[in-house]
């Protein structure tokens, strides 16, 4: 046995490098083919040799350099970091949301006879009904519908109330920023440990022991917290490491929304092909403007909020209309023309 261990552990970094090998080979060689196929601007160009450009990639990650990120030119490494912390960031406030409240909410809807108005020893505890309900509404709602319903309430209520949002929709911050991501990824998990947590309490409080504790005298208070509970931790603690995985599986969608600057964001951006477009709300382009000297300008081609900095987590400064033309006084270097 220890022999095997060994062997299969010695050949779990060649298998590692084969694996990130072929990852680095497609990567490199199907780049300019789906460049070349980009209905949105189509590009063409030479492939560098595949070996030597992956020998230059393992010498960099020998001294900590991950490259460039396209089309920027920032560092991956700085890049991965910033973004590591603020997944984890969001992930864990979620996480641990989700299961207080979840155990909190399905500890709270088992209904023992007691609570039923019966004081039988052989009365079966149930689930309230509005934990069913609540539940499955949860698991019903995948995290992007559960986002865009947010963003859109407070979209009504910025039309037909004041003027400041209560929450900032999009953008990076640790203040009101995680209210909405967090309520957002931590619903279905919440959801999922609830149910699973009052059926499994339920089903324990059905047990022989639990009745021959009710029969001689035990409360049902004293029951559930130092009996029912205690035997439920274990596959309890299986519930939570499953929710943990839808957690896992919407950060990606939970980050688009709402600009949240973390991994999973950071890889829907790379998925974007060089050069593909988003629907931009303005139009670049070098020519005179009346009134101004002769120098860039856009012109806009439908509403849009104009804010401090090129990004989202700017501050609004103003709104423009379609047809309205922008003197351009700065742009950065990962403009697309």
């Amino acid at each position: 046995m220890n022999r095997y261990i060994t062997r299969r552990l010695l050949q779990l970094p060649l298998a590692l490098l084969l694996v990130h090998a072929a990852g680095f080979a497609y990567a490199h060689l199907v780049r300019l083919g789906q460049l070349a196929h980009n209905p949105f601007r189509a590009a063409s160009g030479e492939t560098a040799p595949l070996f030597p450009t992956y020998l230059d990639y393992l010498r960099g990650l020998l001294r900590l350099d991950f490259g460039a990120l396209p089309p920027a030119g920032a560092p991956v490494g700085r890049l991965l970091l910033e973004a590591t912390i603020a997944s984890l960031g969001l992930l864990g406030l979620a996480f641990m949301i989700s299961v207080i409240l979840g155990i909190g909410l399905g500890v709270a809807a088992v209904r023992t006879p007691s609570q039923r108005g019966r004081d039988g020893a052989s009365q079966p505890a149930d689930v309230a009904p509005w934990l069913t309900m609540l539940t499955t509404a949860g698991l019903a709602m995948p995290g992007f519908y559960i986002g865009s319903l947010l963003i859109l309430l407070i979209l009504r209520y910025l039309i037909w109330g004041p003027t400041t949002a209560l929450l900032p929709v999009q953008g990076f911050g640790w203040d009101l920023h995680l209210v909405l991501p967090t309520l957002v990824l931590a619903a279905r998990p919440t959801a999922q440990i609830a149910q699973m947590t009052a059926a499994l309490l339920a089903a324990e409080l059905d047990k022989m022991y639990i009745m021959a504790a009710r029969g001689v005298g035990v409360s049902w208070r004293v029951i559930r917290r130092r009996h029912a509970l205690r035997n439920i931790i274990a596959p309890l603690t299986a519930v939570i490491f499953g929710a943990f995985r839808l957690v896992i599986g919407e950060l990606i969608v939970v980050e688009w929304i709402f600009s949240w600057p973390g991994l999973g964001r950071l890889l829907a951006l790379t998925l974007i092909l060089p050069g593909q477009t988003t629907g931009a709300a303005v139009h670049y382009r070098e020519r005179a403007v009346p009134g101004n000297a002769c120098g860039p300008c856009v012109t806009v081609a439908r509403n849009a909020n104009l804010r401090a900095g090129p990004g989202t987590s700017y501050p609004l400064t103003g709104a423009a209309r379609p047809g309205q033309t922008l003197s351009v006084t700065a742009r950065t270097s990962d403009r697309a023309d």
